[in-house]
C-alpha cells in the first residue's frame, strides 16, 4: 500500500489530481449513505470498513456511534470534508 500521493508496483509515481477541481463553484458535495441493518431473527454482530482512494478505516463495530465513526474518518488522509448525521426509518 503506498503512502497518499504516490501510486504503482513500487509506490514511485506521483499521483496526479483526481475528481472535481475545488476551485470551481456552485457545485455539490458527495454524500455517502451508511446503512447498517439486521434481519430479524438474525442477531446483529461483526464490523465493516470504509474504503475511498485506497485508504480504509479500521475495522469499525456495526453498531458504532456517530462519533466514533467521524473519529475514524477523520483518519483517512483521502476523505478532505467529514460530516456526519443519523437519519431513522
Amino acid at each position: 500500500m503506498c503512502e497518499p500521493g504516490w501510486e504503482g508496483q513500487d509506490c514511485s509515481l506521483r499521483s496526479c489530481p483526481s475528481g472535481d477541481d475545488p476551485m470551481t463553484t456552485n457545485q455539490t458535495d458527495d454524500s455517502q449513505l451508511i446503512d447498517c441493518s439486521c434481519y430479524a431473527g438474525v442477531a446483529c454482530e461483526g464490523t465493516f470498513r470504509l474504503k475511498f482512494r485506497g485508504q480504509s478505516t479500521v475495522p469499525i463495530p456495526f453498531n458504532a456511534t456517530e462519533d466514533f465513526l467521524k473519529f475514524w474518518l477523520e483518519k483517512l488522509p483521502t476523505v478532505r470534508r467529514k460530516e456526519i448525521s443519523r437519519h431513522s426509518r
